[in-house]
């Protein structure tokens, strides 16, 4: 995320792979599912999700080593020199048998053009075996856990129908490490949030930005929520329950937020894709160009750059 004035993504993925000028993602789908979805937590789950929506590989039949092969070939078609972080995104990627995990993450690792290993996942999905698995392979390669948390407001995280409190991410964050960052972490941690929740405020958005830069991680990714034709979250919308931000508090919304973090935090993105077809509303929210825009002109409006 190039041209804000924050560490960049860009720049932390240079710390971690320092061989590399540029390390992309190869996003996969492991067939791992979410106890949202299937009664340990839930039966519905979050509202707002539908993960062909955000993950192109989402509910592929083709196998980890096929998406693989695919994913790279059309990486380095494009971009020949670059590093491959394999990305397992879609789902709850920590949430199995300890050795169908050990057996899925190893596979990946093992695989030489493969430079280091991404995982999405939820907080209730990691514990001290977790913990222990993936700073065991860290040893081999570097990990980042993508830890998401999407509100630190516990009131929204129910109405959203998350499943889990704030307390339980700051839980999960804790197995890995206490205090502000550690200098060179065996597993690096980001965090996901979305912006524009049903129900939030501006001022919400400031306390979860608080409760991050209290309990700081190596990288976070800001989204703007979208509406997602066919998920619960789309009937509230089209019944009128909750109303969206523009781009403009968006973007106001980013600034102060990502003023808040610890410097030492990157931040990954602004901006998130849904496939147009699925996509109800915001209509700017797929326009990555036009939100840092709004983001810079913002940081200037409050002399932050």
């Amino acid at each position: 995320m190039s041209g804000l004035p924050f560490k960049s993504y860009a720049s932390f993925l240079r710390e971690l792979f320092p061989g590399r000028k540029e390390t992309r993602k190869v996003v996969l789908d492991a067939g791992f599912r979410c106890p949202n979805l299937d009664g340990t937590r839930g039966t519905g789950g979050c509202s707002y999700c539908d993960n062909r929506s955000f993950s192109p590989v989402a509910g592929t039949r083709k196998s980890v080593a096929e998406q693989l092969d695919e994913g790279i070939a059309r990486l380095k078609a494009k971009r020949p020199d670059a590093g491959v972080l394999a990305y397992l995104q879609p789902w709850s990627n920590t949430y199995g048998a300890p050795e169908r995990l050990r057996a899925v993450y190893e596979s990946i690792l093992a695989d030489e053009r493969v430079d280091g290993l991404a995982i999405g996942t939820r907080p209730d999905c990691v514990d001290e075996g977790v913990r222990d698995l993936l700073e065991e392979l860290a040893e081999r390669k570097p990990i980042v856990l993508e830890l998401g948390l999407q509100s630190a407001n516990d009131r929204t995280l129910a109405r959203i129908g998350r499943g889990h409190t704030a307390a339980e991410w700051a839980d999960a964050r804790a197995l890995f490490r206490d205090g502000t960052p550690a200098k060179n972490p065996r597993v690096s941690l980001a965090a996901h949030v979305i912006l524009g929740l049903p129900g939030e405020t501006p001022e919400d958005w400031k306390t979860t930005a608080r409760f991050l830069a209290a309990h700081p991680v190596e990288s976070v990714k800001i989204h703007p929520l979208h509406v997602v034709k066919g998920t619960r979250l789309a009937e509230e919308w089209e019944r009128g329950e909750f109303a969206l931000p523009t781009l403009e508090e968006y973007a106001r919304g980013v600034a102060e937020f990502a003023s808040i973090l610890p410097r030492s935090t990157a931040v990954e993105r602004v901006s998130g894709e849904t496939p147009s077809d699925m996509l109800l509303a915001p209509a700017w929210s797929g326009d990555r160009n036009a939100i840092v825009r709004a983001v810079l002109a913002a940081l200037e409006e409050t002399g932050r750059f």
